[in-house]
Protein backbone atom coordinates (compact mmCIF):
# COMPACT_ATOMS: atom_id res chain seq x y z
CA UNK A 1 0.00 0.00 0.00
CA UNK A 2 2.74 2.45 1.00
CA UNK A 3 4.80 1.48 -2.06
CA UNK A 4 1.80 2.14 -4.32
CA UNK A 5 1.29 5.59 -2.77
CA UNK A 6 4.90 6.57 -3.24
CA UNK A 7 4.78 5.38 -6.84
CA UNK A 8 1.63 7.47 -7.41
CA UNK A 9 3.30 10.49 -5.84
CA UNK A 10 6.38 9.96 -7.97
CA UNK A 11 4.26 9.75 -11.13
CA UNK A 12 2.42 12.91 -10.18
CA UNK A 13 5.70 14.70 -9.56
CA UNK A 14 7.12 13.50 -12.88
CA UNK A 15 4.04 14.80 -14.73
CA UNK A 16 4.27 18.12 -12.87
CA UNK A 17 7.95 18.52 -13.80
CA UNK A 18 7.13 17.63 -17.43
CA UNK A 19 4.40 20.30 -17.54
CA UNK A 20 6.78 22.89 -16.06
CA UNK A 21 9.33 21.94 -18.73
CA UNK A 22 6.69 22.37 -21.48
CA UNK A 23 5.68 25.74 -20.03
CA UNK A 24 9.27 27.01 -19.94
CA UNK A 25 9.93 25.85 -23.51
CA UNK A 26 6.69 27.41 -24.79
CA UNK A 27 7.47 30.68 -22.99
CA UNK A 28 10.95 30.79 -24.52
CA UNK A 29 9.52 30.09 -28.00
CA UNK A 30 7.00 32.91 -27.62
CA UNK A 31 9.73 35.29 -26.46
CA UNK A 32 11.92 34.30 -29.43
CA UNK A 33 9.03 34.97 -31.80
CA UNK A 34 8.43 38.41 -30.26
CA UNK A 35 12.06 39.59 -30.28
CA UNK A 36 12.17 40.51 -34.02
CA UNK A 37 8.93 42.49 -33.67
CA UNK A 38 10.26 44.32 -30.62
CA UNK A 39 13.56 45.05 -32.39
CA UNK A 40 11.66 46.50 -35.36
CA UNK A 41 9.69 48.76 -33.02
CA UNK A 42 12.84 49.89 -31.24
CA UNK A 43 14.54 50.63 -34.57
CA UNK A 44 11.53 52.74 -35.57
CA UNK A 45 11.62 54.61 -32.27
CA UNK A 46 15.34 55.32 -32.66
CA UNK A 47 15.01 56.52 -36.27
CA UNK A 48 12.07 58.74 -35.37
CA UNK A 49 13.89 60.12 -32.35
CA UNK A 50 16.76 61.12 -34.62
CA UNK A 51 14.40 63.24 -36.72
CA UNK A 52 13.27 65.37 -33.78
CA UNK A 53 14.77 68.82 -33.85
CA UNK A 54 14.51 70.78 -30.58
CA UNK A 55 14.65 74.12 -32.38
CA UNK A 56 11.54 73.35 -34.43
CA UNK A 57 8.04 73.49 -33.01
CA UNK A 58 7.10 69.82 -32.86
CA UNK A 59 4.10 70.26 -30.58
CA UNK A 60 2.21 71.94 -33.42
CA UNK A 61 3.17 69.16 -35.82
CA UNK A 62 1.98 66.53 -33.32
CA UNK A 63 -1.32 68.33 -32.95
CA UNK A 64 -1.72 68.36 -36.73
CA UNK A 65 -0.97 64.65 -36.98
CA UNK A 66 -3.14 63.54 -34.06
CA UNK A 67 -5.97 66.02 -34.47
CA UNK A 68 -9.18 64.63 -32.99
CA UNK A 69 -11.53 67.51 -33.48
CA UNK A 70 -11.06 68.63 -29.90
CA UNK A 71 -9.70 72.11 -29.37
CA UNK A 72 -6.89 71.01 -27.07
CA UNK A 73 -3.99 72.16 -29.27
CA UNK A 74 -5.01 75.72 -29.97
Amino acid sequence: MLCGMTQSLQQLEERRVGKVQEYIQKSADIENDAVPIINTCIAGIVSTAKTVSPDEVHSTQLCDVYVTGLSVCL
